[in-house]
């Protein structure tokens, strides 16, 4: 019973931890952008798309949500075109992990334009050397 509390809580603070990695700063309705309504995008209903735009400065990002229609990648940010209506949002990354379903704080209305601003952690590269020679040294 001890070891199945212990994997438990393990599993959770590590759930916990890892998703850190990824957090919606601020999300708000941009009520003068016109962009969702020039873009004139309509989802598999008919109606007009709203625009979420997600400013990050990492790429490689993927975005779950019920209904997205198109995926634009821009300087700095990302433009997803959802039905409205939308509650829920998967943000994943391949190195940075995931945030599942984040709730939308407002209600998502055709042909308005949100912006979603991302926190991530610091993602760094190392490069090592590759060997491409060894040896064996025998004292005798």
């Amino acid at each position: 019973m001890k070891k199945l509390l212990n994997t438990i809580i393990l599993t959770l603070v590590g759930t916990f931890v890892f998703s850190q990695n990824i957090s919606v700063e601020k999300f708000r309705c941009i009520e003068e952008d016109i962009s969702a309504r020039t873009s004139k995008i309509k989802d598999m209903n008919g109606e007009l798309c709203a625009l979420i735009i997600v400013n990050t400065p990492v790429q490689g990002f993927e975005f779950s949500v019920a209904n997205i229609e198109k995926t634009e990648q821009k300087t700095g940010e990302i433009w997803l075109f959802v039905s409205p209506g939308v509650k829920f949002i998967t943000i994943k990354h391949r190195d940075l992990g995931s945030l599942r379903n984040y709730p939308f704080p407002m209600s998502i209305k055709s042909g308005t334009t949100y912006e979603m601003v991302l926190k991530t952690a610091k993602i760094t590269q190392i490069v090592e050397e590759a060997v491409t020679e060894q040896y064996l040294i025998i004292k005798s």
